[in-house]
């Protein structure tokens, strides 16, 4: 079946999470990704542990099926493989730091004017400009800058990470691949392609305003969805592990509080405050008293947004919905949840340079032409 992205190529800059992601999501669209790698370590998450077969779990996951070629771009003849490279390529993405290509004499002017239909995408912490561009950083320091760490867990403790990197994936890869997608078809459009800038932290901020905009945004632990309301929270149960509940609407916390047993609940007045607290309370002491699987097995059937808080490998397991849907994959004896939009990308992920050759070769390199740039360190 063909995908939307079938005859389309990335060449991938980046390394560690968020544009290797990206380049995962644009590869279950059908792309032919191309992972451009210096020749020293290369993307160092190959070497995170835990090992998945030959490759850090993290690097295996995100990079499968893509193909790997290690230039070393600080020379002219490797600048000219990347310009060859571009030549033929669709989307670009680029994760140096915001002057780095400039600096190589690879600046998205160069590569635009190589290759007018190239769409580029830079993915940075701070963004191309502004004050804080050069800063080192990591997720956890741009949802500090974005102002979402500071909307996370209780006032009376230090704000802990979030279990996922939030400005990595959802403020860096989906941000990256929704401008991708959106400049090839206005290329579709105007015959040129377009040149995106993303910054984790601005996108990170962008996905907490409507929640701040709802009051979210006060006091750590006492915002309407973070905390602050009853029927909004997680509660613990007898056999130790816990349930969510988002019985936000009327009929759901009215109908949740009768099958408690506690009608009376359901009149206390829907906003953060002292009668929520109590609410709580009372009803963390009745979800102590059964286990978790008791709790879903009676309220599940009565739609009132009460749903077990599952562990990776049981949200994966047999049985549960996203295996159902077939968005379950595996490998190396490892369970993980694939990209839902699109198909499963197939292959392993490449070796540091596995590709080199084969991609030169399609390039018009000779094999005497190859030999020698491996030999001069151009490429490996």
């Amino acid at each position: 079946m063909a995908r939307p992205l079938d005859g389309l190529r990335v060449l991938d800059l980046t390394r560690l999470l968020p544009g290797p992601y990206c380049a995962w999501i644009l590869a279950s669209m059908g792309a032919d990704v191309v992972k451009v790698e210096d020749t020293g370590a290369g993307d160092y998450a190959r070497l995170l542990p835990p090992m998945v077969g030959r490759h850090g779990g993290l690097f295996h996951v995100v990079n499968r099926g893509a193909r790997s070629i290690a230039v070393d771009l600080k020379t002219e003849e490797g600048r000219e493989v990347l310009l060859r490279l571009v030549d033929g390529a669709d989307v670009l993405l680029d994760g140096f730091r915001p002057g780095v290509l400039a600096a190589l004499g690879l600046g998205p002017d160069v590569l635009r004017a190589r290759n007018p239909r190239l769409v580029g995408c830079s993915i940075t912490g701070y963004g191309q400009d502004g004050p804080l561009r050069r800063r080192a950083g990591h997720d956890l320091g741009y949802l500090a800058q974005a102002g979402v760490l500071g909307m996370s867990g209780p006032g009376d403790r230090p704000p802990p990470p979030p279990p996922l990197p939030v400005a990595d994936l959802a403020g860096g890869a989906l941000p990256a691949a929704l401008g991708v997608l959106g400049a090839l078809l206005g290329r579709e459009r105007t015959g040129r392609g377009d040149w995106i800038d993303v910054s984790m932290m601005e996108c990170a901020a962008a996905l907490s305003a409507p929640i701040v905009a709802m009051g979210g945004g006060g006091a750590r632990g006492e915002g309407p969805l973070t905390g602050g309301l009853a029927f909004y929270r997680c509660y613990a149960c007898a056999d130790g592990r816990h349930v969510a509940v988002g019985a936000l609407e009327p009929r759901f916390h009215t109908r949740l509080s009768a099958a408690l047993g506690h009608p009376e609940w359901s009149d206390a007045p829907l906003v953060p405050g002292p009668e929520q607290e109590r609410v709580a309370a009372e009803m963390a002491a009745v979800f102590l008293t059964q286990g978790r699987d008791h709790w879903i097995g009676l309220l599940g059937p009565l739609d009132v947004c009460v749903e077990p808080v599952l562990d990776p490998a049981e949200a994966c397991a047999p049985g549960g919905a996203l295996h159902a849907r077939g968005r379950v994959e595996a490998g190396h004896g490892v369970t993980w949840a694939r990209w839902p939009l699109g198909e499963a990308v197939e292959g392993d992920a490449p070796d540091h340079g596995q590709h080199t050759d084969e991609l030169l070769r399609a390039l018009g390199f000779s094999p005497g032409g190859i030999a020698e740039l491996r030999a001069r360190g151009v490429v490996s």
